[in-house]
């Protein structure tokens, strides 16, 4: 290794520090936790399992800590969930596992003996956890680590292998609820997996209300059962019904049913109801939908909630205060993303199909939906950016939503688009794209007079372009794809193929327009029914289907073959010209050398569902949004834009453990720098130029002649050629 004076050291070693955020490659989940399977008190602590996670809300100072996927649970989909004596958190998963949250470290154990089944509620006995499973109840011993039985045979009145959806321990009794009556068996019998150590109750054989059990508890040694007739009651004897009171329209749906100090109380779709001299009588100011109850020790009342349009979140009842209080845990609107676009603060806007707008600021979420803000639907497609910052929003079924830079509101309905045969009214808009000269492009599907592709320009002009101006599509007018290129023109995809409109840059003169441009499957297309489309950086268009992908180049079209499965719903290319492909199997990222591939799906990475439909970068950060059908991941990548100076320089990881084939990399980096990694006495070690610089640089843990590197400390050294501009930081290596 020679020795190399360099001008940055000016300072000591001892000065350098390397300033070290989240690590490129870090991922972090965004769920929506608002239907609530389940929830418990602890202390005070609210735990609830949820659709999109675990939230614990503290009733003190009304804080959340939030888990998913990305820290510390296998999955999101949360069944149900138990506390044990330790304070330890036992959480089971709709795919068969349990993750364990232990209170004093914070530390998760995971148990997969139930891997590939469904588990449906769980109950702690003695040293050991008997766990409700779609194939019967098992009891797994907590200090073997191991399942003991498993029992299907539940007796003779059930098939084998039922699902079982509610465990209740009575004294030594266990009682067990499911979707065809209950079972009921003694614990020190010697053989629970023979049929004939159970007793089943049904409406064929007792005084039940119904069997499919929602739910067991019980009250001063009597058993009450929830069930979706009602409440039922076993006195050691005889079942009766236990509804008196229950005034719920249709069926007396009752979810949960849970007790304290004497009372009685009851979670069902209109909402809580206590037992009160006889009858059941609900609290105060009812409420929609409650699928789980708990009581703490003041006697307040805590109600998990499902998702539905009139229910969320969870509620609670203040004895003191005589009044209920309903609670949204903060995260995006709902799990199914279908448009993603970062704007030019860097803010986040999505939308869904079933959620309407919402947008995220790095810290706050923001719902904007139809019964707040007037639009017509909250089913919504596609988001794009323009120049002046106006985010556009593509309804099916309600035209187009613009929200400004000053966040006004625009609704362009019936009076700008045409709607469909049957209602003129209903206009189904499918996609957006933004144009070199900032006017807004958009799909219409099924539009009637047949101008399927409507633009409008900055100042708020409108122009049209119909089927007999020759954009191609089926019948149905059945168009979802549009992209603008370099030149101006517009592809246009439909289930019949692209159109190419080329409006020669005279938007309102349509003499010199050419929509001759057109590609189908006798061009070279695997498939007509083209979904999504954009350009990169080499002019090349890439172009998805349902059925694999193409690029068209040059006017020729080719077949690019390596995509993770060939239906893709979404195509972005970053700023570093890497081409990402959204599929129903997860993501695919084509670098710009257009033959080295990158995969991330739910087996290989947190990437929080496999079917990803939409994809947005934040240029300025690296930060790549992946929306889903399962909630949003974020990746963060070195793909950002180069920065005009090095103060916004980061790197890592730090320390860089080489066993672990971890990479190094330097990102956030100004476009005409070089970089120098060397000992802390001079000595130089890799010298990198410009040319293999792309605004971040990885090191691999070599050294200029091939070899890794020893432990130690080594110094990486940033310069400017253009602006003299330097920097300098740390990497503390470990070999192992």
């Amino acid at each position: 290794m020679k020795k190399t004076t360099i001008i940055l050291f000016i300072l000591s070693t001892l000065l350098l520090h390397s300033a070290i955020h989240a690590d490129i490659g870090d991922w972090t989940t965004f769920t929506n936790k608002s239907d609530v399977r389940d929830i418990s008190v602890h202390g005070d602590n609210i735990w609830c399992a949820t659709n999109g996670g675990v939230f614990k809300f503290n009733v003190v100072d009304s804080s959340y800590e939030v888990f998913t996927n990305t820290s510390g649970l296998t999955s999101n989909d949360i069944s149900t969930l138990e506390i044990d004596s330790n304070g330890d958190v036992w959480f089971g998963l709709t795919d068969g596992f349990i993750n364990i949250y232990r209170s004093i470290d914070g530390a998760w154990d995971v148990i997969d003996d139930y891997s590939g089944q469904k588990i449906y509620d769980m109950k702690f006995y003695s040293d050991s956890l008997f766990v409700a499973l779609d194939i019967g109840v098992s009891l797994y011993n907590i200090a073997r680590k191991e399942v003991k039985e498993t029992y299907k045979n539940l007796g003779p009145g059930f098939q084998v292998e039922i699902p079982v959806k509610s465990i209740h321990l009575e004294g030594r009794d266990i009682w067990l609820g499911t979707d065809y009556g209950i079972a009921r068996s003694n614990l020190d019998i010697a053989n629970l997996l023979a049929p004939e150590s159970w007793t089943n109750y049904t409406t064929f054989n007792s005084q039940i209300v119904s069997n499919e059990i929602r739910s067991i508890t019980s009250l001063n040694g009597i058993i009450f059962v929830a069930t979706n007739e009602g409440v039922s009651q076993f006195d050691g004897a005889l079942w009766s019904d236990f509804s008196t009171g229950l005034d719920i329209p249709d069926k007396k749906d009752v979810y949960d049913l849970d007790s304290l100090e004497d009372m009685l109380y009851a979670g069902t779709t209109v909402g809580v109801y206590r037992f009160i001299d006889n009858s059941w009588r609900v609290v105060k100011e009812g409420f929609w939908n409650v699928n789980s109850l708990a009581v703490d020790r003041n006697g307040d009342i805590w109600a998990g909630r499902p998702k539905t349009s009139k229910s969320q979140g969870f509620s609670r009842f203040s004895m003191s205060n005589n009044a209920w209080t309903h609670i949204v845990p903060p995260g995006p609107a709902g799990n199914n993303f279908k448009g993603l676009a970062v704007d030019h603060d860097g803010v986040l806007w999505g939308c869904s199909t079933t959620d309407g707008i919402f947008r995220f600021d790095g810290i706050d979420w923001q719902s904007i939906r139809k019964n707040e803000y007037g639009f017509s639907s909250d089913d919504f497609w596609a988001v794009k950016v323009d120049n002046d910052n106006n985010k556009w929003f593509a309804s099916w079924g309600g035209g187009v939503v613009k929200i400004d830079a000053n966040d006004q509101m625009t609704f362009y309905d019936h009076r700008y688009l045409s709607g469909i045969n049957t209602d003129p009214e209903y206009i189904p808009v499918t996609n957006v794209a933004i144009d070199n000269n900032g006017n807004a492009w958009f799909t219409i599907y099924g539009a009637e007079d047949g101008n399927v592709v409507a633009v409008v320009t900055p100042d708020g002009q409108w122009q049209y372009f119909s089927t007999t101006d020759g954009v191609k599509t089926n019948p149905a007018n059945e168009l979802y794809g549009i992209t603008s290129d370099r030149f101006n023109r517009v592809w246009v995809g439909s289930r019949s193929g692209i159109t190419v409109i080329d409006y020669g840059n005279t938007l309102f003169d349509k003499s010199d327009d050419n929509l001759t441009g057109t590609l189908t499957v006798s061009d070279g297309l695997v498939n007509n029914d083209v979904r999504s489309l954009a350009e990169d950086y080499d002019g090349a268009m890439w172009l998805g289907t349902n059925q694999g992908l193409n690029y068209w180049l040059g006017g020729n079209v080719y077949t690019m073959s390596g995509v993770i499965h060939d239906n893709i719903q979404t195509i972005t290319v970053d700023v570093r010209n890497n081409k990402w492909f959204g599929t129903i199997g997860g993501v695919s990222v084509l670098a710009p050398d257009n033959y080295t591939w990158t995969h991330y799906t739910t087996e290989n990475s947190p990437l929080v569902g496999a079917n990803v439909t939409a994809i947005a970068f934040d240029d300025a950060t690296g930060k790549v949004y992946i929306g889903t059908t399962n909630g949003l991941s974020c990746l963060e990548t070195p793909f950002a834009k180069a920065h005009a100076n090095l103060d916004h320089v980061q790197a890592g990881p730090n320390p860089y453990i080489l066993s672990e084939g971890q990479k190094f990399t330097i990102y956030k980096l100004a476009d005409e720098v070089s970089i120098k990694i060397l000992t802390p006495d001079g000595m130089l070690v890799r010298d990198v130029g410009k040319d293999d610089i792309q605004g971040f640089y990885v090191w691999d843990g070599r050294n200029d002649d091939g070899e890794f590197v020893s432990s130690g400390i080594y110094i990486y050294a940033i310069y400017d050629g253009d602006t003299g501009e330097s920097k300098i930081g740390k990497i503390a290596v470990v070999r192992e």
